[in-house]
């Protein structure tokens, strides 16, 4: 029977979350807008973030987002980088410990939470069953409405309805509430065959203040290659930020995705947050440094997490400049002095030669009258007798 072997391409501590990245890039939004209503979210009793305003979804579903390595159409409304982002991660967490202890099969898909695990979780000390188990519920019905077409380089298409499949819970007003929880095979597969996944702890995610830097953080954390050059990535383009962020979104029109509209964040707002962001990640140690690049419309970002890497390839560029300066000055002065190198690389054709002199009975010194040189004597009575030593 074919069985799964881990979602996550490493074995995990019991304190380490993951999270695929194409999923959170498609599916979570640290601030989502609907633009009838900018209310606040207050169904946000699990985990919630004075710093930063969780607003309410954005209800124009129907959107795609893109970069040089995926294309995602959503048809859902976004989740929030909160409870439904936690959540969802806790959920991955305990059915990847049973794939690993269980042994179980793409069949048998299926964990039990109760209420007391979510609780202790989110480190909630007064329990309150219908508040509790209400935002629960809530945040699974959301993460079963995701419904995400990912086309990603180098893998087969996928089409995913739902980030869980089924829910059953039994009624109850007591913590030990249970609810089965199971997955799509599909999804499964596609989370095992993926390694842009993103690791983290609950502690590393409270040190980092607003959901955006929270999300730029797991963008960043998901990256671990080099450029076409062999350097680690720094250089991050203000568009893919935005796309990350939600200041850019194409909403399209299902029955025909050539009728579209985009929703642009204006772009000092967009630079503001970013900026604000970015500052978060430093104050928390993520981030070494980063700047902006007006004229490239860059970021240049460096992370904590590359400190040795980044200090070798500062010494290889180094060099690279003093080797590319030394050429330079050679070019130069050769034009300067006008020297002319010329190579000779015309090569004598000796085979005639040498195939005339191997069909001869020549001796294999040819040198004419070689023993009658005037200097040289070399008949018997000529030559001294050398006696032998004692």
């Amino acid at each position: 029977m074919d069985k799964p072997t881990k979602i996550s391409n490493t074995h995990l501590n019991d304190d380490v979350l993951f999270i695929n990245w194409y999923l959170l890039f498609a599916a979570y939004a640290p601030v989502a807008i609907n633009y009838n209503n900018e209310k606040r979210d207050d169904d946000n009793i699990i985990g919630s973030d004075n710093k930063s305003k969780c607003l309410n979804v954005l209800n124009d579903k129907n959107r795609m987002l893109s970069d040089r390595t995926c294309r995602i159409l959503i048809n859902s409304e976004f989740l929030n980088m909160d409870k439904e982002f936690l959540i969802y991660c806790f959920l991955l967490q305990k059915l990847n410990n049973k794939i690993i202890n269980e042994k179980i099969s793409y069949s048998n898909l299926q964990i039990e939470v109760s209420l007391k695990e979510i609780q202790q979780f989110f480190s909630i000390k007064q329990f309150k069953n219908d508040k509790l188990g209400h935002a629960f519920k809530t945040a699974l019905l959301r993460l079963r409405g995701v419904t995400l077409q990912l086309d990603i380089k180098d893998e087969k298409e996928v089409i995913i309805t739902g980030l869980i499949n089924e829910i059953v819970y039994t009624k109850g007003n007591s913590a030990k509430t249970t609810y089965k929880i199971s997955f799509p095979e599909n999804l499964i597969k596609f989370l095992e065959r993926s390694k842009r996944e993103t690791f983290f702890t609950l502690d590393e995610y409270k040190t980092i203040h607003t959901f955006g830097a929270k999300k730029i953080y797991f963008y960043l954390n998901s990256i671990d290659y080099k450029n076409k050059d062999g350097f680690t990535i720094t250089e991050f383009k203000r568009s893919t930020l935005e796309q990350v962020l939600g200041h850019s979104i194409t909403y399209l029109n299902f029955e025909d995705e050539s009728e579209s509209h985009n929703y642009e964040k204006h772009d000092d707002v967009s630079k503001k947050d970013i900026k604000d962001y970015l500052n978060a990640l430093v104050e928390c140690g993520f981030l070494l440094t980063w700047s902006y690049n007006e004229k490239a419309d860059n970021y240049i970002i460096k992370q904590t997490r590359h400190k040795k890497e980044l200090k070798k390839e500062e010494k290889q560029r180094e060099l690279n400049k003093i080797e590319i300066a030394a050429m330079k000055a050679l070019e130069e002065s050769i034009a300067n002095n006008n020297i002319s190198i010329v190579v000779d690389d015309i090569e004598e054709d000796n085979s005639d030669q040498l195939a005339q002199f191997l069909e001869s009975d020549e001796a294999l010194d040819t040198r004419e009258d070689w023993e009658k040189g005037d200097d040289i004597d070399l008949s018997p009575d000529s030559l001294e007798e050398i006696p032998f030593l004692d």
